[in-house]
């Protein structure tokens, strides 16, 4: 039956999702149905079918897990497009459901722009990464008509597709799991013009280290998982995945020409020297040392800001294609602090995985 099934998966409560069933509820598209599962619910997520009787609940008194869980609710729709949303997100747009059903009319599987309420620092930089993952997947779309990642807050796609898939595999990072299955397998993939949710970022520093940590694990959970199939991606469309690297972790080139750039011959001589002279001219040391060092920071210089300079353009043109908002001081702390660091979460978590599989201390439950 066409229409779109709705499914929100929440653990115990959110503060948003009654503003988000509003929301839909008053979306004028009428071939819909919601179906909000909940694990684990508080007193006052309790109440909520008494008072939203336009949904449907499905209540676990246990976790059972966010895989778990969508799997549940998905076997229980009744119409032929599935949309998957965080209770966390904020719908601002009166007609956003019919752009979605339109999409998925042309393509299999439905990725949703995510913007980012910016209400702090920490929002601002998040938003840098929304911005990166929408660039990757319009790089994707326009080069290949499909993607090897999605952000799993808030996505469609065809259910007999998904039933095709065997649904979300019980995974730290189920979203990204589904997405490169869909990948491998051709899934055609696609964005509704002009449609784009907000998300609330929480404003603590550790609780964003906690998720990352999590998101960290997850992709080197994924990585060890697929290892293989990415491989074999890699090898048919390196071109793709090298700039979808460099979209995702801008910083990255800092570290790559720390490693691939050799001392110029200039400074190697100039080292010499310096041990030479140091024996037979005490005197002379201390001018070659400042001639040394200047050499070497004023190319460190040059190539971090060469690098630094790129992202920025790059960034800024994307930004203003894809309609996201772009501010030098805050892409600098980004480029400098923030892409830097989740870039080693990604890295050592590859290791930590391939040594300590499944055995992760994490308040989440796969």
């Amino acid at each position: 039956m066409h229409g779109l099934s709705i499914i929100i998966p929440v653990y115990k409560n959110s503060p948003h999702l009654e503003g988000l069933l509003n929301s839909l509820k008053n979306d004028p598209y009428p071939h819909k149905e919601i179906i909000v599962v909940i694990d684990d619910p508080d007193e006052q997520a309790a109440q909520l079918p008494s008072t939203h009787t336009s949904a449907q609940f499905i209540i676990n008194k246990e976790r059972i897990g966010k895989a778990n869980a969508l799997n549940q609710a998905a076997a229980t729709t009744v119409y032929d497009y599935l949309l998957f949303i965080d209770s966390d997100i904020l719908i601002t747009q009166n007609n956003f459901l019919e752009p979605i059903v339109e999409a998925l009319q042309h393509h299999e599987l439905v990725d949703i722009k995510k913007q980012v309420v910016r209400d702090s620092l920490l929002a601002n930089l998040v938003s840098y990464d929304y911005l990166s993952s929408s660039m990757v997947n319009h790089f994707f779309i326009k080069f290949l008509n499909r993607t090897p990642q999605i952000n799993g807050s808030a996505f469609a796609i065809r259910k007999n597709v998904f039933e095709e898939l065997g649904g979300f595999n019980r995974v730290i990072c189920e979203d990204l799991d589904l997405a490169f299955r869909a990948y491998t397998a051709g899934i055609d993939f696609g964005y509704p013009p002009d449609t784009a949710v907000h998300n609330v970022v929480d404003p603590s520093l550790t609780q964003w280290l906690k998720q990352r940590r999590r998101w960290a694990l997850g992709f080197g959970e994924w990585f060890n998982n697929h290892l293989g199939e990415f491989l074999t991606s890699i090898t048919r469309e390196p071109a793709a995945f090298t700039v979808a690297l460099l979209i995702l972790f801008p910083s990255s080139p800092l570290i790559i020409l720390g490693w691939l750039i050799p001392d110029a011959l200039i400074l190697k001589l100039l080292s010499l020297a310096l041990m030479l002279l140091s024996t037979f001219q005490i005197y002379l040391t201390p001018t070659i040392l400042v001639v040394y060092l200047f050499t070497f920071f004023a190319r460190s210089l040059i190539s971090t800001l060469s690098s630094c300079f790129a992202s920025c353009v790059f960034f800024y043109w994307a930004s203003r294609k894809l309609k996201y908002p772009f501010n030098l001081l805050e892409f600098s702390l980004y480029y400098f602090i923030y892409n830097p660091i989740w870039l080693l979460f990604c890295l050592l978590s590859i290791f930590i995985v391939a040594l300590h599989r499944n055995d992760f201390d994490l308040d989440w439950k796969v």
